[in-house]
């Protein structure tokens, strides 16, 4: 049943509530519309650094290259992502991962070998506080 002010909308197999047209509650979240319990919707991103941040958390431990945590958020490669990892590792939400020393690097489809990140502890109470987990 959906909330005063939002109607239930079906597409594909998901099922959402969305602000009905002309209704007062149009400046309503994406986070009050859907309830995540229930997995009714894909994520949205208030901005590229939360999708870059969320891409790399699905990496777990391995962890992403900058490339590999995009493709995993949907971000189109031609956008600046890498722009948005370097925010997240100056932020200290981003750690590099280190072999032997050094740090691990993967092929990239678009400029050779990239370095290999994952997300730190810092980062992952940072999406929690974003309503991700």
């Amino acid at each position: 049943m959906a909330k005063k002010g939002l109607k239930t909308v079906t597409s594909g197999m998901k099922t959402l509530s969305v602000p009905k047209r002309g209704s007062k509650s149009t400046n309503v979240t994406l986070n009050q519309m859907v309830d995540w319990s229930t997995g009714a919707a894909p994520p949205r991103f208030a901005n590229q650094r939360h999708a870059m941040l969320y891409g790399f958390s699905l990496a777990g431990i391995d962890g992403y290259t900058r490339e590999q945590a995009a493709k995993a958020a949907n971000i189109n490669l031609r956008s600046c992502f890498w722009k948005r990892a370097g925010e997240l590792i100056d932020f200290s939400y981003l750690e590099k991962v280190m072999v032997g020393g050094e740090q691990l690097t993967r092929k990239s489809d678009l400029d050779g070998d990239q370095g290999v990140w994952r997300i730190t502890k810092e980062g992952r109470k940072q999406l929690e506080m974003w309503g991700w987990r």
